[in-house]
């Protein structure tokens, strides 16, 4: 790889406050009040405030106080599950950092992509998501999968001695091959941030249950506004007093309203929101439960999100025998010493040195970097081994011959 120096650490951080952080800009959040009024949009929650004024005008204080007060705990609840789902997914979001390698003030260092300005310097290697829309500088056999934001599954070959076929875009993923680019634009201003803009200006889908309850809601309104109707035209044909009529009318439509139903629903499914929540499942909303009680397959991410993305060699295997990685007995065999050269040249990521309590961190693959560990719990000279060579080509790791070549 050509020696670089990318941007200084002090003109970085003016483009910073010039173009904003490397991040998409959503749609603002929703406030707690307006989480709170959001409880009483339900078609079947406004009958019931309804039926609660309906009661009130016909002087049934009591009735009324309580198909009031059904109404406010059943928001109350709804809005304290709801509340503490938005906290507890901000919280995860604060802890979920995604990193890119970048070349600063002529050193190569782990930064968070939100850090990342037009202009920097970045380096990509088989695995990594692109953090930014830019463009190639070098690349050595390099494809990326744009699934993401063309729909298209299969691989695209990049390079950066073709001028059309040299940009690689946020979002999408290095999927074979190496390479370094130099970042154009970052956040909302990429073409992946701005399809999520559109997206995000959709309007939000009600879920099945919300559905179907507000279908339950409508029925009922009609069949209390029918049976209203008919109490009316009967007490008309007997000639009743109006008011009377009119009073037995509203009585009955009150009456078919189910006061307790709102309540037993949202209690509900705040039992179910509970229990996923003991299974370290968080839901935004209350009414998501039943639709994610009928999803069969959940497709995740393994690396970093099932496991902590680090690897270490465990054991080595060498001439018949297999020794522990940490045996002293490997440093005294020639050929252990030329695996550990072939492992270091053979090799595209670095270490960094931790400051505050020793140790390395990886930069770059956790498999190739876990060999550089290997070597320097040997002590090995990395650097030394590298400035030995120059490096003439290079062949990405193949599935199929399950090889890497320098």
């Amino acid at each position: 790889m050509e020696k670089r120096t990318g941007l200084s650490s002090a003109e970085a951080s003016r483009r910073l406050t010039k173009f904003g952080p490397n991040t998409i800009v959503h749609v603002a959040a929703v406030t707690p009040l307006q989480q709170l009024l959001s409880q009483f949009t339900s078609p079947l929650v406004i009958l019931l405030l309804l039926a609660t004024g309906f009661s009130l005008v016909l002087g049934e204080t009591l009735d009324g106080i309580l198909i009031l007060t059904i109404v406010i705990l059943n928001a109350l609840l709804g809005f304290v599950q709801e509340f503490k789902a938005e906290k507890a997914l901000e919280a995860l979001k604060k802890m979920t950092v995604s990193t890119v390698r970048v070349i600063r003030d002529g050193v190569q260092r782990e930064l968070d992509a939100a850090q990342l300005v037009p202009g920097d310097s970045i380096v990509l290697e088989e695995g990594d998501k692109v953090p930014a829309d830019a463009k190639l500088l070098e690349s050595m056999h390099m494809e990326v999968n744009e699934a993401s934001l063309t729909g298209e599954s299969f691989p695209v070959e990049k390079s950066a001695k073709e001028k059309d076929n040299a940009g690689v875009f946020l979002g999408t993923i290095v999927t074979h091959g190496r390479g370094v680019a130099e970042v154009m634009t970052t956040g909302s201003a990429t073409k992946f941030g701005a399809i999520a803009t559109k997206l995000s200006l959709m309007k939000e889908e009600p879920t099945p249950l919300e559905k179907r309850l507000a279908g339950v809601a409508k029925q009922l309104g009609l069949l209390a506004g029918v049976a209203a109707a008919g109490i009316l035209i009967i007490g008309f044909f007997h000639k009743n007093p109006l008011i009377e009529i009119v009073l037995t009318a509203i009585s009955l439509a009150v009456a078919a309203v189910p006061e307790g139903l709102p309540a037993v629903i949202t209690i509900t499914l705040a039992i179910g929101t509970q229990r996923m929540a003991k299974r370290r499942a968080i839901l935004r909303k209350l009414a998501a439960i039943e639709a994610l009680g009928s999803i069969t397959v959940i497709a995740t991410d393994k690396t970093g999100t099932i496991t902590k993305n680090q690897m270490q060699v465990a054991d080595v295997w060498l001439d018949g025998k297999a020794y522990k990685a940490k045996d002293g007995k490997l440093r005294s065999s020639p050929l252990f010493t030329k695996l550990l050269t072939v492992g270091v040249r053979c090799n595209n990521a670095s270490l960094a040195p931790r400051g505050d309590h020793g140790g390395h961190d990886v930069i770059g693959d956790q498999t190739e970097g876990s060999l550089l560990l290997l070597a320097t719990d040997h002590k090995t000279d990395i650097l030394a081994l590298r400035q030995e060579g120059k490096l003439v080509e290079e062949f990405g790791f193949d599935p199929t011959t399950k090889t890497m070549s320098v």
